[in-house]
C-alpha cells in the first residue's frame, strides 16, 4: 500500500486546483459510493482512497461522505494502516459527529494509537502519543461505556514505558554509571507482569 495520509491531501489539492477547462467526469455520489464499496469489498485500498477524492470533490455535501469515511476508516485498520484510518476517523469526528459519536470515534482513534506500536522499545513518540490521547479520552469521556478497555490500553502502555526505562537503567549499570542509572530506575513487580515478546533475532538490538 503506497498510499499515504499526504498523498490523500495532495490529491484534493491539485484536483481543488485544476483548471477550469479541465475535464471531470462528473459522476454522480451513488456511482463513487459504489465504486468506493466495489474496491473495499476486493481489498483495493488506493483505489476506494482515489474514488473517495472524486466524491468529495465532485459531490462535497453528499451523504456518502460520512459512510464512506468510516468505511475506509475500517478497511485501513484491517490492513493495518492505522495513519490512514486515524486520518479518516479524525475527519468524521470533526465534520459529522454528534457527541455520542465523538466518544466512538475518540475511542476508535485510540486503539488504532495502540495497535500502531508495532515496536515498542523503538517507537517511543509513538508509545507517548498513545498514551497521552488515551488519558485525554478517558478525562474527556469519565463515564464511557469504552472505559474498561481504554483503562486497559493504558495500563499496558505504563508497564511498557516502566519496562522500557528499566532496561535503560540496566544498561548504564552494565555500563559501571549507577548516577545515570538511577535517574532511570523504576520499580516493578516483575512477578505480575510479563515483558514485550522480542524474537532472539531481535534481540541483538535492545539491552
Amino acid at each position: 500500500m503506497k498510499k499515504t495520509v499526504l498523498g490523500i491531501f495532495l490529491s484534493l489539492f491539485i484536483i481543488g486546483c485544476a483548471s477550469k477547462n479541465q475535464e471531470i467526469s462528473k459522476q454522480t455520489a451513488l456511482h463513487w459510493h459504489r465504486i468506493i464499496f466495489k474496491n473495499l469489498s476486493s481489498i483495493n485500498l488506493d483505489d476506494a482512497d482515489d474514488a473517495f477524492t472524486s466524491l468529495e470533490v465532485e459531490h462535497p455535501t453528499s451523504e456518502f461522505i460520512p459512510i464512506d469515511m468510516l468505511q475506509l476508516s475500517l478497511a485501513h485498520a484491517k490492513n493495518h494502516e492505522f495513519a490512514l484510518s486515524t486520518f479518516y476517523m479524525q475527519e468524521f469526528k470533526k465534520r459529522y459527529a454528534s457527541f455520542e459519536d465523538k466518544e466512538w470515534a475518540d475511542y476508535m482513534i485510540a486503539k488504532y494509537k495502540f495497535f500502531s506500536i508495532e515496536e515498542a522499545y523503538t517507537n517511543q513518540q509513538g508509545m507517548d502519543d498513545a498514551l497521552d490521547f488515551v488519558n485525554t479520552t478517558i478525562k474527556t469521556y469519565p463515564d464511557s461505556i469504552y472505559n474498561y478497555e481504554l483503562n486497559t490500553m493504558k495500563i499496558k502502555l505504563e508497564l511498557t514505558k516502566k519496562l522500557f526505562r528499566q532496561n535503560i537503567s540496566n544498561l548504564y549499570k552494565r555500563l559501571d554509571k549507577p548516577k545515570s542509572a538511577e535517574i532511570y530506575k523504576t520499580d516493578i513487580n516483575k512477578s505480575d507482569i510479563i515483558p514485550p515478546y522480542i524474537p532472539w533475532y531481535k534481540k541483538l538490538f535492545y539491552w
